[in-house]
């Protein structure tokens, strides 16, 4: 069995597996695994030193994966200041809906964009709220996207029950808005106009923070 200690910069999030993970220190945690393997932040495979040498720019955290066999230390983008998004344009894009429905993201005068995958619990909740919520913003679109594909997210739906009415569901996400967004906390919420412009964000389950931004635009429009 070999063994590392991974010094972080930073506070750190990260993901537990099965892989033994204990933590050391609020800076610290040590893995233990038959092999370590290390990602930059477009999942490519990197060396060690090349993974030392992206935590030193500061532009990076990690996340740890893992099965009982091998870890996976993967680089991503630290999340900008929220203010730094706020005036952002998102790219024009075009999704396709689980009915196969082309989605575009100009077509309400507010779109709640709304990052998620099956394996958050939180993001269940809050989609299953918002869902309800819906009723009460009908000039406001509710659009999820999530990598997840199409059968995952309907085995999901089928399990739990789950129906969604007024949400839009995307599977398949691409990821097409990482390079402004750089979110990779769920569930994350963005607030856009018809024009794409970001007017609110909200990370980690802020529902309440997101139902103020609402009322608040509601009213502007």
């Amino acid at each position: 069995m070999k063994s590392i200690i991974v010094l972080l910069l930073f506070l750190l999030p990260f993901g537990c597996y099965a892989q033994k993970i204990t933590q050391l220190g609020d800076n610290q945690i040590s893995i233990e695994g038959d092999t370590i393997l290390y990602f930059d932040a477009e999942q490519r495979p990197i060396t060690e030193q090349a993974h030392v040498d992206s935590l030193d720019t500061g532009k990076y955290v990690i996340s740890v994966k893992g099965t009982n066999e091998r870890t996976e230390i993967h680089l991503t983008y630290r999340h900008p200041n929220l203010e730094t998004l706020m005036g952002k344009t998102l790219p024009s894009a075009e999704f396709l809906d689980m009915n196969g429905k082309v989605v575009k993201m100009n077509e309400s005068d507010i779109t709640v964009v709304c990052f998620w995958n099956r394996h958050c619990r939180p993001c269940i909740r809050e989609l299953t709220a918002l869902d309800v919520l819906a009723e009460d913003y009908p000039n406001v679109r509710f659009v999820a996207l999530t990598t997840d594909s199409l059968e995952e997210v309907q085995n999901l739906m089928k399990r739990l029950h789950l129906n969604w009415e007024n949400i839009i569901v995307v599977p398949g996400y691409n990821d097409v808005y990482t390079d402004v967004l750089h979110i990779y906390v769920h569930p994350s919420n963005v607030v856009i106009d018809n024009n794409g412009i970001i007017k609110g964000i909200t990370l980690g389950g802020r529902t309440r923070q997101l139902l103020r931004t609402l009322e608040k635009l509601s009213g502007a429009y």
